[in-house]
């Protein structure tokens, strides 16, 4: 069959951003040219037969290498030719399996389906032949665990996965032939990520989770991350039996645990990041203060750069917190009911950039304008929360990139006074993205002045920068 004018444009386009950029470059560094080449591949679906497409697709792999395949591109490019991602697959591990780095079936916008199907045999054999492999990144399929180690311990170079495990997988911690099997499979990983088969909200599935994740931490030498996605695991299992030193920089801890774990934190140097999450304790109604002096272990942890306190209820908890590791932190994240004090952590913090409040309220805000470090700001108030703080004071920190704020309530003037500090470039002046959604309750003609000064805020951020800005508001 003849190809098409189209097809012949859309080959060239492809061609073009083969040339100028090796396509590991685009994936990771480039998303707007990682989002060209999708579509690009659309077009050439919507006017070229499968046949005509793999044709092309093998010229372009005699030319290029590619040490970055995400089989998602071409999984849905022909529905009613489900073999089309093999035949695809297969030519690229044809044409240079050993040149293949990393390894996806992923979609960034993927939700999560619990009836996913089980890898197949197909696929799984054309993986086998990625000797060099070093990322695995796999979310529309499912392993066993032991498949999964049959997979690992051929590839030597392997150093991070991110993949489904189903979570009825035998998990033998106390045979001596597992724990070895395991340690032959998944040694050399410094990054294991995987979520569970079945309803994360079932014991079985959170025990299953539980024990892959703590006996990993422990059995890994150069882990810096075994995790579960989505999942609250808490890891104070593994820090009791840590008797040597860890690679590993990610901790999740349920405070009714801290003592036992904060006792072992000398062997967590490589801590860079604590989760804290008093969920279960608030679920059962306990609360159990922490202890200032184990608290005060954390101090031993000097690359601890990022704290996320999850349903904290106690503010003189967080400013201990802050009191100990305030002065080390980047990046801070809460996601609770609890009023944050904006100024305590101004004063507490003053090297942090990204701060992260969710589901909380904020109060007693004073101006960034000396927030010099601060570059991401994201709160999102819950409608039962207070959010008093003046979003004026908070928008005046001066190097900010990335900002969404939502439930913050504001009056004519304050938006007239903020749109007037945007004009003349008193604020905002590196912003790359704002959102901004307020919750009103107002009669329908303020909501029409509300909503014009809206877009007046809009365009007066958007004039001479390149940015995205979003104005919002919602009634009740």
């Amino acid at each position: 069959m003849a190809e098409s004018f189209e097809f012949q444009k859309i080959k060239s386009g492809i061609e073009a951003i083969s040339l100028n950029d090796p396509p590991e470059e685009k994936c990771e560094n480039s998303p707007e040219t990682q989002r060209t080449y999708a579509e690009l591949i659309e077009e050439i679906r919507q006017v070229s037969p499968s046949s005509s497409t793999l044709k092309f697709l093998k010229n372009l792999m005699s030319k290029y290498t590619f040490n970055l395949i995400n089989l998602y591109d071409f999984k849905n490019m022909y529905p009613l030719e489900p073999q089309f991602a093999l035949e695809v697959m297969q030519e690229f591990t044809s044409a240079h399996a050993d040149k293949i780095l990393h390894f996806f079936i992923y979609c960034e916008d993927q939700i999560i389906n619990p009836s996913l199907p089980k890898l197949d045999d197909a696929l799984l054999s054309e993986i086998f032949k990625m000797t060099n492999l070093e990322y695995l990144l796999i979310k529309h399929y499912y392993f066993t665990l032991d498949e999964l180690m049959e997979l690992c311990k051929n590839f030597s170079n392997l150093r991070r996965i991110n993949v489904i495990i189903d979570s009825k997988s035998s998990l033998q911690t106390d045979d001596s032939h597992f724990v070895l099997k395991f340690s032959n499979s998944f040694g050399q990983l410094e990054v294991f990520i995987f979520m569970p088969t079945g309803d994360l909200e079932s014991t079985d599935v959170l025990n299953f989770t539980s024990k892959l994740v703590n006996f990993g931490i422990i059995r890994l030498p150069f882990a810096r991350i075994v995790a579960s996605e989505f999942i609250f695991i808490d890891m104070t299992t593994a820090c009791m039996k840590m008797e040597i030193s860890s690679n590993i920089e990610f901790l999740q801890i349920d405070p009714i645990n801290f003592e036992i774990a904060a006792s072992k934190f000398d062997k967590f140097c490589e801590l860079s990041a604590l989760v804290l999450d008093w969920g279960r304790m608030r679920e059962n109604n306990l609360f159990r203060t922490l202890s200032k002096d184990h608290m005060k272990l954390l101090e031993n942890c000097k690359n601890l750069i990022t704290l996320t306190l999850v349903d904290l209820t106690h503010p003189e908890i967080l400013e201990t917190f802050l009191d100990i590791l305030g002065p080390q932190l980047q990046m801070l994240n809460f996601a609770s009911t609890l009023d944050i004090d904006l100024r305590l952590v101004q004063e507490k913090c003053p090297f942090v950039h990204s701060l992260n409040i969710s589901f909380a309220g904020v109060k007693e805000a004073i101006s960034f304008a000396t927030f010099t470090s601060l570059r991401e700001l994201i709160i999102e108030c819950h409608p039962d929360t207070s959010c008093t703080a003046d979003i004026t004071y908070i928008l005046k920190a001066p190097n900010l990139e990335c900002v969404r704020l939502s439930g913050f309530q504001m009056t004519i003037q304050q938006l007239q006074d903020l749109i007037a500090l945007v004009e003349i470039d008193a604020i905002l002046t590196k912003i790359q993205e704002i959102r901004l959604i307020l919750n009103e309750k107002m009669d329908s003609d303020l909501k029409k002045e509300i909503e014009e000064k809206g877009k007046e805020f809009v365009s007066a951020v958007k004039k001479n920068k390149i940015c995205e800005a979003r104005f919002h508001s919602l009634y009740f």
